[in-house]
């Protein structure tokens, strides 16, 4: 590691000039991640799960598991819901 390297690790002296760290991709809704949103658009058009997984280039599991994850975010007690509340909040 170089010295330059080091500075970003360093504090800040003059608060002025410290920013916040985007916790999401700029453009994205809080909470939702490029490839959830696009999950979301696949399965609001009908998809299935496995046309889901091969369109995003992941396992059926690895679909499922981020749809769980959409859920727990949103508090949603189903899928359905989960689509429901993720229109609401202008995610698809």
């Amino acid at each position: 590691m170089t010295a330059s390297g080091l500075n970003r690790f360093l504090p800040v002296e003059d608060a002025s000039l410290a920013r916040p760290v985007a916790a999401e991709p700029p453009g994205e809704p809080a909470g939702l991640l490029p490839h959830e949103r696009e999950l979301l658009r696949i399965l609001a058009a009908g998809h299935s799960d496995e046309t889901a997984a091969r369109r995003l280039g992941v396992s059926v599991r690895t679909v499922r598991r981020m749809m769980a994850g959409i859920c727990e975010r949103l508090d949603a007690r189903s899928r359905f819901q989960a689509g429901i509340l993720a229109a609401r909040q202008g995610w698809i």
